[in-house]
């Protein structure tokens, strides 16, 4: 035995026993609450998990102040085929009477073949038959399966619970692979209205592709007039609300900051009983929809800042039309500038396809780009076919073109975008950012951050010359993947500053890794 380091061992382990009570719960507490950043299926690896039991069997002392704290027991995480009945035990009794945070991914299935309604109701079931012991103390309930009919059991159980905690709900159903036709409700499945008899006090609501009966008694069930974000992301339309739904639905949230919505039921002509105010709204995330023009006709956001409209080829005219606030049916024509502040004028943040560079009009495209003045934060989504000219022509269009209504006596150059400095691209072709990063610095408007999905054989000589010329330089993962309502993300990168705890969190939320340059 080699007694110096025996010696150095205790040594260490009496520095650790002297570490006062107070401190050591603060450890601990600090290192639970990072979990409450990482989501269930989050594979960054940012953060080691806080695992409680191992801190509970370090020793005696460790023992008991871990025992001392419900609070470091609320947090249970449940993996399909990989939970463990006594660990769940363990932790709903040591967390005491604590309200809970629950994470449920059930998923993936076991086998590649497995059918997906397959002995879900059982296994599911035995789960829940523990949580719904404590279904007063659920503060969050986060759940995701590759099975369509597990979600919707799981809204058959919550139906009669009552959750007087519960501020935060994600319910969502993901398909398994990449090329598996997604579930579809049947004409007789019966749609459920969790928390129908209680009732529940929402700040937080996700759903995805969940049958959730949209009719007026939600608006009992589900107590909305604390609700800040609401995300309805349905794979088909037969899971989404109505259009006139939503408006009902909408107009009892006045604090309503987040808004993404994929899908509406609705066939035109749609009527709309009247304007909806949303004097909160921050943020607003629409997928290609027909009815798309209806809800922007009839919405009123005068605080939104975040707009991110993602249509799968060019955008509409009509809807281009209605963005700059000009006759729907509208050929191209010269017109002014808006006198009273609008919808683009407002923005900060924007996330759109390239598709409107090479499908619209020269003129058509340089008047909407003139109409965001004020953005800060732009996010491309460069995926079309004719890709090799959609960005090309976005970039030109952002160094060379002149805002038709620019005045001498404006304060900023006669560039498009004059207050540009993030910009977030998909997969740039070697040689074309350095043109761009130039041009907008010699017209006097700097780009300062570049996040984009670099392919690995992207030009060596390039990135170096970014990261020598631009205080960020990021390398976007999974860049489809982590975009869904991710605009405001991008909008407080824009100003972050580099290396704070805040800066990491956000680069982990778009799956991004960042090089500082000294610029």
């Amino acid at each position: 035995m080699d007694i110096d380091n025996l010696a150095a061992n205790q040594i260490d382990r009496s520095y650790i026993r002297k570490i006062p009570t107070e401190v050591l719960c603060g450890i601990f507490r600090a290192a639970k609450d990072i979990q409450l950043f990482t989501r269930g299926d989050d594979l960054s690896g940012r953060y080691p998990p806080f695992d409680q039991i191992a801190i509970s069997h370090v020793c005696r002392h460790w023992r008991d102040i871990a025992l001392r704290q419900p609070e470091l027991w609320t947090t249970l995480r449940i993996i399909r085929d990989s939970y463990d009945w006594d660990r769940l035990d363990t932790f709903l009794r040591r967390s005491e009477s604590q309200p809970l945070d629950i994470v449920i991914r059930w998923c993936p299935r076991k086998y590649r073949d497995e059918v997906a309604d397959n002995n879900v109701a059982a296994s599911l079931l035995a789960v829940f038959s523990m949580l719904i012991l404590h279904s007063n103390r659920w503060r969050s309930l986060d759940l995701v399966a590759d099975t369509g009919t597990a979600v919707n059991f799981a809204l058959a159980l919550f139906r009669p619970l009552r959750v007087p905690l519960l501020r935060h709900l994600n319910l969502k159903y993901i398909t398994a692979e990449p090329n598996e036709v997604a579930y579809r409700p049947q004409t007789t499945t019966n749609r459920v209205i969790p928390f129908e008899l209680f009732g529940a006090r929402l700040e937080e609501l996700s759903v995805g592709s969940a049958f959730i009966g949209w009719d007026p008694r939600i608006l009992t069930a589900l107590d909305l007039t604390r609700l800040k974000s609401l995300k309805l992301g349905s794979i088909w339309s037969e899971f989404s609300p109505t259009l006139p739904q939503l408006f009902i639905i909408l107009s009892k949230c006045p604090n309503l900051t987040m808004l993404a919505c994929h899908q509406f039921q609705d066939e035109e002509p749609i009527h709309l009983p009247s304007t909806l105010e949303l004097p909160a709204l921050l943020s607003l995330e629409l997928i290609c929809c027909r009815a798309n023009r209806f809800f922007l006709q009839h919405l009123s956001a005068p605080n939104m800042r975040s707009f991110s409209y993602i249509w799968a080829y060019s955008w509409p005219g009509n809807i281009l039309n209605l963005l700059m606030e000009r006759p729907l049916d509208l050929d191209w024509a010269p017109t002014p500038l808006p006198a009273t502040p609008s919808l683009l004028p407002r923005l900060h943040a924007l996330r759109m396809r390239t598709l409107l560079s090479s499908c619209t009009v020269e003129q058509w495209r340089v008047a909407f780009y003139e109409r965001l003045q004020n953005v800060r934060a732009l996010v491309v989504e460069n995926i079309s076919v004719r890709d090799d000219k959609d960005l090309p022509a976005l970039l030109t269009d952002l160094v060379s073109g002149t805002p038709p209504n620019h005045s001498s006596a404006s304060p900023t150059p006669a560039v498009l975008l004059p207050h540009l400095t993030t910009l977030v691209l998909m997969s740039p072709k070697s040689g074309i950012l350095r043109p761009f990063v130039e041009g907008r610095r010699d017209a006097g408007v700097p780009l300062k951050r570049v996040f984009a999905d670099f392919a690995p054989d992207h030009s060596k000589l390039e990135m170096e010359w970014l990261k020598q010329n631009l205080e960020v330089v990021g390398t976007v993962e999974k860049f489809w993947e982590s975009g869904e309502g991710n605009v405001e993300t991008w909008l407080a990168l824009d100003t972050e500053p580099v290396g704070t705890a805040r800066f990491v969190e956000l680069c982990a939320d778009v799956g991004c890794v960042v090089s500082s340059g000294p610029a």
